[in-house]
């Protein structure tokens, strides 16, 4: 329950949460300006029945916590599975950071699962089958069929991402319809297979530096333009960890310029296997935002907003580090420990 006073105004809001019938009471007083009280008549100075008959009419009105939708992206080229030896074999640990974050957050976050290129091409040389849509749909409670998924996938193949993420789009529906859908990147080298580039002018992504196709191409233009198409029509932002130990160093300018085309700055890089959990957790708290859609019309100035969240007050912080701010006319976001609390 939200009680929202103003000005001698007081409304209620009734906030909701659809996980598992949980329950989150958060408590907001706004120095709003007006706030649902209507005055009878004007005050004026010593009148004390003028200010008596100052009436409050409270409001209910319905608010809703929404939970994000993450696809979560998985690149299963050959390259992420070199074998014993290799610096750089990221197979297991991507695997495994994958399945303790969808497990930790089954209820709060919507995660599907996709990996490329798609596992119906293997065998073929090489396999540049893009994604054609997800291995697990995009739903809360979905990190069983995630852990399965996972632990069931090969490696082979190219880096088709383009044609991947693009597919994307229609598994996060209902996610970009609420404003909160996301993409989470998971891949180690150059995206790649596009049989339109020029061999002979275009950069070589094969780690010996010899191309014997385009495939083998850099794809990075087709690649950030459906990067930049998704976030700029759709909202959807897309986080990239960069798992660049061994040949990924090459790319780390490749993986910072896809997560700038998709919204969300530079990517997240782990050196080391070891890192990738510690890597996605840092992620994890960007992807999951402790969202409220709340009334548009509730408060004018949301400098003048109090959040009461477990006991403790809060109030906007422009920074976005401890605190709310509003970041839409009507939805607001938690920030630091209120956010960790709900």
């Amino acid at each position: 329950l939200l009680a929202v006073a103003g000005k001698g105004a007081m409304q209620f809001i009734r906030m909701e949460r659809r996980a598992r019938g949980a329950a989150l009471a958060v408590a907001l007083i706004a120095l709003a300006p007006t706030g649902g009280c209507y005055r009878s008549f004007a005050r004026e100075a010593g009148d004390d029945a003028a200010v008596e008959a100052d009436v409050c009419a409270p409001v209910e009105v319905r608010a809703r916590r929404v939970f994000p939708g993450v696809m979560v992206l998985l690149d299963r080229s050959r390259s992420m599975n070199m074998g014993a030896g290799y610096d750089w074999n990221y197979w297991d640990p991507a695997r495994e950071a994958i399945e303790d974050i969808t497990t930790a957050l089954d209820d709060d976050v919507a995660f599907g699962l996709g990996m490329f290129p798609d596992s119906s091409c293997d065998g073929m040389e090489p396999n540049c089958c893009g994604m054609p849509g997800p291995l697990v749909p995009v739903a809360l409670g979905s990190s069983a069929a995630i852990s399965d998924a996972l632990w069931s996938a090969t490696c082979w193949g190219g880096t088709p991402t383009a044609p991947s993420l693009a597919a994307c789009r229609d598994a996060l529906a209902q996610a970009i319809e609420d404003r909160a859908a996301a993409i989470l990147l998971v891949t180690d080298g150059a995206p790649n297979c596009n049989e339109g580039l020029d061999l002979a002018t275009c950069r070589c992504t094969s780690p010996d530096l010899y191309c014997g196709t385009s495939t083998q191409c850099l794809d990075d233009t087709r690649t950030h333009a459906v990067l930049q198409g998704m976030h700029d029509t759709a909202g959807v932002h897309t986080w990239v960890l960069g798992l660049v130990g061994g040949s990924g160093i090459d790319w780390v300018g490749v993986m910072h310029d896809m997560a700038e085309a998709g919204g969300t700055g530079d990517a997240y890089l782990a050196e080391d296997p070891g890192d990738v959990g510690p890597v996605m957790d840092e992620i994890a708290a960007q992807v999951t935002p402790c969202l409220y859609d709340v009334d548009a019309s509730l408060v004018e100035d949301p400098d003048a907003v109090v959040f009461e969240v477990g006991g403790a007050t809060w109030v906007r912080d422009g920074a976005r580090l401890e605190g709310c701010d509003r970041i839409e006319p009507d939805r607001v976001r938690f920030y630091g420990t209120p956010c960790e609390t709900i």
